[in-house]
């Protein structure tokens, strides 16, 4: 089974999917953490990724599909994934529609995690994350013990300059722009499950559960 996780960023992709891993046998898979894992390897397509970033420019569509293909490749044909942040653009959608049947698989579900700009940006600027072990939270829902001070490991708190207000408005603008057009491109192939993420982590994936049928595979 394959999962697609769609949503602003805020929307809480990340969180949704490790609470659906901790449930049920799936592998989480986020484009960042395999862009991060080729640059630290100093692969051929981590090297190609650098040169990118170095230069400012975002990377191809063309080189972020290469890498989930590379993934396909370790991946056993029956394991489950949820991908968090990918496909961002309708272009890549359609290029992994195209790679897909190769490793005899498809898309069985999109989650759209529907949650408004001004609660994204009330969740993004409370969001506080460790320096050291890089642990999540929220000064409006899943506070720290004491301020500024990770539970886990007493590491430093700090607030991302992603999660700082004029970032998050540019960064809601560009989602807009981008990757909300593939709302769109899946409902039109009757993959789209709507999914209100306004509400706890708890009731989120209680939904996802009984809208996708979880419990019957």
């Amino acid at each position: 089974m394959i999962i697609i996780l769609l949503g602003p960023p805020g929307s809480g992709k990340g969180t949704v999917a490790e609470a659906l891993c901790k449930m049920y046998p799936f592998r989480h898979v986020s484009t960042g953490d395999l862009f991060r894992s080729h640059i630290k390897n100093k692969t051929h397509l981590g090297q190609q990724i650098v040169e990118y970033m170095n230069a400012g420019q975002l990377v191809p569509d063309e080189l972020t599909v290469k890498l989930i293909e590379h993934f396909l490749q370790k991946v056993a044909p029956q394991e489950s994934i949820i991908f968090d942040g990918f496909p961002r653009t309708v272009n890549q959608a359609e290029k992994f529609d195209l790679l897909l049947p190769s490793f005899d698989r498809v898309v069985d579900y999109v989650l759209s995690l529907d949650v408004a700009d001004d609660i994204i940006k009330n969740r993004l600027s409370g969001r506080r994350v460790c320096v050291n072990c890089g642990e999540v939270y929220n000064l409006a829902f899943f506070k720290p013990d004491e301020p500024k001070v990770c539970r886990d490991c007493q590491g430093e708190l700090i607030q991302r300059k992603d999660d700082q207000p004029d970032v998050i408005s540019s960064r809601l603008a560009v989602y807009h722009e981008l990757t909300a057009p593939l709302v769109d491109y899946y409902a039109e192939r009757k993959k789209l499950v709507h999914i209100d993420n306004s509400g706890t982590i708890d009731s989120i994936v209680r939904q996802v559960v009984e809208r996708v049928n979880l419990e019957q595979k």
